[in-house]
């Protein structure tokens, strides 16, 4: 059973059969919603198909379950997370405590919005232009019912999940 398979954050390629009569096939995926659990459960079946552990019946099974994009996290805990993940950016980025209650409020909006649209692959394109433009709204209007903060540090921080980690990390 010869194995030819390479995988990158978007795709996979695997060669089924014997030399001279595989087959190629390229398992997709959408750039803007994978994620590593993802990708190595896209990796696992695909090993397990090369290993003759998993006929592909049960493959094409497990690869719409990934498709699903199940999250092993309750919809709340993840909603959390976004909120304490954009106030402490409040905070690492200087702001004071304004600032990091109103990130989380921004965070929170956007942590929901990014749940409802995990399973809408139209609203996903639009998610961060979308978060972007409620923070934008959202941060003055938090300013004028808390008083005195740094719109700025409310924005960025309830952006902060949606920027990549590397650019973020390079930039300051």
């Amino acid at each position: 059973r010869p194995r030819d398979w390479s995988s990158d954050v978007c795709s996979s390629d695997l060669g089924v059969g014997p030399p001279g009569y595989q087959r190629l096939t390229l398992l997709r995926m959408d750039p803007s919603g994978f994620g590593l659990a993802a990708l190595q459960r896209l990796d696992d079946v695909i090993a397990r198909v090369i290993d003759g552990k998993l006929a592909p019946e049960g493959a094409i099974a497990e690869l719409r379950a990934i498709r699903q994009r199940y999250s092993p996290w309750p919809w709340w805990v993840t909603l959390l997370a976004w909120s304490v993940g954009s106030g402490a950016s409040a905070r690492f980025l200087g702001g004071g405590g304004r600032e990091v209650a109103a990130g989380a409020v921004v965070g929170l909006c956007s942590g929901g919005l990014a749940l409802a649209a995990r399973h809408h692959t139209t609203w996903e394109r639009v998610l961060e232009p979308a978060a972007a433009l409620t923070a934008a709204i959202l941060a003055p209007l938090l300013g004028l019912a808390m008083g005195k903060l740094s719109i700025l540090t409310v924005t960025v921080a309830g952006l902060v999940a949606f920027l990549p980690g590397l650019a973020l990390t390079t930039a300051l």
